[in-house]
């Protein structure tokens, strides 16, 4: 991220940041349908978000998996690496696709999108819960 806001800075350029769940979200073609975006983060949860046409229905989080899918219309595409036996990650050429559709959000430095803390700031916390 440092490197990209430096030479963003030396080159007077701007920045369109794509996050992996809008770069998979970008490979499925299916503008009618919600595309719901899935990364495995672990012991019951995930890295998710929903699209549709390109535009962010429910934004990227980190979520209890169970407790997500409720929130996910039936007709919803799938995309990701959870439960599945072909798992999809993201390509550059749909980083660069989702970034061509947000040219006019470019700005002049990016930030890291963390979904949520660590599991060991989430071990710092009174209680210490994962």
């Amino acid at each position: 991220m440092s490197l990209v806001n430096a030479l963003a800075f030396a080159t007077g350029k701007s920045i369109v940041p794509v996050n992996a769940l809008l770069a998979l979200a970008t490979d499925i073609d299916e503008p009618k349908r919600p595309v719901c975006t899935l990364i495995d983060a672990r012991n019951g949860n995930a890295y998710a978000a929903l699209y549709q046409a390109g535009q962010e229905r429910i934004a990227p989080e980190g979520v209890e998996l169970e407790s997500f899918l409720t929130r996910v219309p039936a007709d919803a595409v799938f995309i990701g690496d959870i439960h599945v036996s072909n798992p999809v990650y993201p390509r550059a050429g749909d980083v660069g696709r989702a970034a061509l559709q947000r040219l006019e959000t470019a700005r002049e430095t990016a930030e890291p999108l963390y979904l949520r803390p660590s599991q060991a700031e989430r071990l710092k916390r009174p209680g210490g819960e994962a």
